[in-house]
């Protein structure tokens, strides 16, 4: 006959096992980076996303608000005086189309959710429109967020927000800078089509109104300087054949880029701009603005990494089909592209300050 034990024997038992479980899942948050409350959100949404959305619309109306966590809402971002526009601090969105299903976090300090970046490390800052926010991909998969995984002794915060374009990333990193953090070095990828985004080009001001009813903001060149006016409309734009507004985006934009890289130097931090890959067609006049481009990085001076044309990142698979973004390979491979890159030596303890040429 079997010997039975003592009921208090099986709940030690139990009681050990528990706590044993405890320390491991303990000890595999810390080699992580990630804090319980992050993996409670991200646990409960994924769980909560194999329930499709009712029909029409593609966010969880909010639960759940308590201050400091991540709390469901309908928008991802807010009017902003300056920006135009800013991610809401801990907002979370969940985002579906037919291509995909994620959901964008936004941490404390208004930058897309870096799973693994510990307070007290030298601060990096990436800036961008939708190519660096993650349009499309999960925060975990998004490039500033592998760079992290490749980068563990920094703290890499995603500064970049959906259709973003130079003016607002200038103006972002400026209040980080003049923040209480001090900053390592800051990052801003570029896209081309940035250039459109700048000034008062009608057909973007009008993409941007009747998607969000969003303004942007405008900045003039006054000794070499941009100089906010102000945030601006459709009903400011200019067509997109008008006389000289090609000129005056490149006019803009190297006084924006101009004023990124002398704000970081100022403040003893670096500044670096990618020139991210995109599939459009290299026709004579998009040669010729990356010429323009080059010649006026190496100029003045600029750290910059040429991307532009990277064999692998321009090929479609790296990107969604009908969205037209990257996808979840060509953000690991961007990261990890630029992880080895020599302008990223310093991330890697190196001195180096010259240019990826």
């Amino acid at each position: 006959m079997p010997q039975k034990f003592p009921r208090v024997f099986y709940l030690l038992a139990i009681a050990i096992g528990l706590g044993t479980g405890l320390l491991i899942a303990a000890a595999l948050l810390r080699a992580t980076g990630t804090s319980l409350d992050q993996l409670v959100y991200l646990v409960r949404h994924r769980i909560s996303r194999e329930a499709p959305p009712a029909s029409g619309d593609t966010t969880s109306p909010s639960t759940e608000s308590a201050a400091g966590r991540p709390r469901e809402s309908k928008q991802i971002s807010s009017d902003d005086a300056e920006l135009g526009w800013a991610p809401i601090p801990n907002a979370a969105v969940q985002f579906t189309t037919s291509e995909f299903d994620i959901t964008y976090v936004i941490d404390g300090a208004g930058g897309r959710l870096v799973p693994g970046a510990q307070p007290g490390r030298p601060l990096v800052l990436t800036l961008g429109g939708s190519f660096t926010f993650g349009h499309g991909v999960e925060n975990a998969e998004v490039w500033p967020s592998v760079l992290q995984e490749h980068l563990p002794e920094l703290t890499v915060r995603n500064r970049s927000a959906n259709a973003w374009g130079t003016a607002q990333c200038m103006a972002a990193l400026r209040r980080d800078l003049e923040g209480s953090e001090p900053v390592a070095a800051a990052v801003y990828a570029f896209p081309m089509f940035h250039l459109s985004r700048n000034y008062r080009r009608r057909n973007w001001l009008e993409m941007i109104d009747s998607a969000a009813k969003r303004r942007l903001p405008l900045f003039a060149v006054e000794n070499g300087r941009p100089v906010f006016q102000g945030l601006i409309g459709p009903e400011q734009g200019l067509e997109n054949d008008a006389p000289g507004l090609r000129a005056a985006e490149w006019h803009i934009f190297e006084a924006l880029v101009r004023e990124m890289a002398a704000m970081t130097a100022a403040h003893e931090a670096r500044f670096v701009l990618v020139l991210l890959p995109w599939t459009a067609p290299y026709k004579p006049a998009a040669r010729a603005d990356h010429e323009h481009l080059l010649d006026f990085l190496r100029g003045e001076g600029i750290e910059f990494v040429d991307l532009l044309r990277h064999s692998r990142l321009i090929e479609p698979g790296f990107y969604y089909i009908k969205d037209r973004h990257p996808n979840p390979k060509w953000h690991r491979l961007l990261a990890e592209t630029l992880a080895e890159s020599e302008a990223f030596g310093f991330a890697r303890g190196a001195g180096s300050r010259q240019s990826a040429r």
